[in-house]
């Protein structure tokens, strides 16, 4: 019984192998911890001076769509700096010089992809509409008009309407 270990002296070891090993989870958690947290600032500053309008369709073609080469839908990702008077046509460039990802600019998105920024910017003022007024009627002019300005085509039954 001479050699047994007291119970404090249990306890203080193992208080002090849980500190080291709070260090040391301290020490490899906080620089990710860190990173995510500069990363959200950033994105919050960007999000303030940076548009972005990303997505597909089938309603809107480039000019030069080839949809036998190309696919029966169009996917695009164009942004702007500057409050959206100039956008851009983006992709996603995996080989930056930092191993990271970056964006690689393809150029003006009306010069590569006419009447797109006037097609979203048509979508986007149909959904406040619809979210504001409800279902688009044949009675409605207005509604139709948007629809019309979105690609759809609009064809009312006069037997229907009365």
């Amino acid at each position: 019984m001479k050699n047994m270990i007291s119970i404090t002296t249990c306890l203080i070891c193992l208080f002090i192998v849980l500190f080291l090993v709070g260090i040391i989870l301290h020490a490899i958690i906080a620089p990710d911890l860190q990173d995510y947290k500069n990363m959200k600032k950033r994105q919050v500053n960007e999000s303030k001076i940076e548009l972005q309008h990303s997505g597909g369709g089938l309603l809107y073609f480039p000019p030069t769509w080839d949809v036998k080469k190309n696919g029966n839908s169009f996917n695009y990702d164009i942004r702007s700096w500057d409050g959206g008077k100039i956008w851009y046509a983006v992709e996603i460039d995996t080989n930056c010089v930092d191993g990271l990802w970056g964006i690689k600019i393809l150029g003006r998105a009306n010069e590569l992809y006419p009447g797109l920024v006037k097609h979203i910017e048509s979508w986007n003022v149909l959904t406040k509409y619809v979210k504001k007024y409800g279902s688009i009627s044949p009675n409605d002019p207005e509604g139709i008009k948007l629809l019309e300005n979105v690609g759809a085509t609009v064809e009312i039954d006069a037997l229907k309407t009365k």
